[in-house]
């Protein structure tokens, strides 16, 4: 059972789930938007990081439980220690109400889907008709490519009623210059195997945006509302840096609202 956002009959209920094994692919970026995204239509939003990040925390405060996932040693002295940890989150995935976003952080995708797997949570879902977006961010480092394949294939396999959208994260590579024939024909895979009205972009940010960014605790999503004056002390620049990342952010910011758009209505 599938739902389309945009029938009468689409769920009011939406998950999105951000997820891959590689770092560095903008996940947390991609959840910090999509979360200002959503906040700007409801108030009904909850985030899940399984991760120890302070990104997401200090920019959206109350809104955001973290899962800590156990160590090697306890899950080796108990086989459901993963599912122990990951019951709130399936608890506000099946019960929750409005919009769940989960940053999945790297390396815990595996786990977050063999634990999925073994409480079908796929069937859980469609039986309460809620909407489930599996988002794959990539960059075109072909490791990158490669593990979002991986992912994919484990969502595929786990949420098979979810819709899979393959993030391309620019980063000024190009994909058809790839020197790497397996990556360049994994990701021509990700494009042919899925529908294409769903593969999305993440624009590129300058490393000087994404510098200002980080001297920030407030989301880059209401950074370009900011007037000059109020801009320049939070990121700590002079004005005509300000005004060009305020310039960086306001397109980067009407690329993500295209995209999410497109995905959720």
């Amino acid at each position: 059972m599938t739902f389309d956002a945009h029938t009468n009959d689409a769920p009011v209920d939406q998950i999105a789930i951000i997820a891959t094994e590689r770092g560095g692919t903008r996940k947390t970026a991609t959840a910090a938007a999509l979360t200002s995204f959503f906040l700007a239509r409801t108030p009904d939003v909850s985030v899940c990081q399984i991760d120890d990040q302070l990104t997401l925390p200090s920019m959206f405060g109350d809104l955001v439980t973290t899962i800590r996932m156990p160590s090697a040693d306890t899950l080796r002295q108990d086989d459901l220690a993963d599912a122990v940890a990951l019951e709130p989150l399936f608890m506000q995935i099946l019960e929750g109400r409005g919009v769940t976003i989960v940053d999945c952080g790297a390396n815990n995708d595996a786990r977050f889907f063999d634990a999925a797997a073994a409480l079908d949570l796929d069937h859980e879902l469609a039986e309460r008709r809620r909407a489930v977006t599996v988002i794959v961010p990539t960059t075109t480092h072909p490791d990158a490519i490669l593990l979002a394949c991986r992912t994919i294939k484990r969502a595929e396999a786990v949420l098979p009623t979810a819709r899979i959208v393959p993030l391309l994260c620019e980063d000024g590579g190009s994909v058809e210059d790839l020197g790497v024939p397996s990556a360049q024909k994994a990701y021509t895979t990700i494009l042919k195997t899925l529908d294409r009205r769903y593969s999305a972009r993440h624009p590129r940010l300058p490393m000087r945006t994404l510098t200002a960014i980080g001297r920030t605790s407030l989301s880059p999503w209401q950074l370009p509302d900011m007037a000059i004056k109020d801009l320049m002390p939070e990121i700590k620049e002079r004005m005509v840096l300000a005004s060009y990342i305020r310039g960086d952010l306001t397109a980067w910011r009407a690329g993500m609202e295209r995209t999410f758009a497109v995905l959720f209505g």
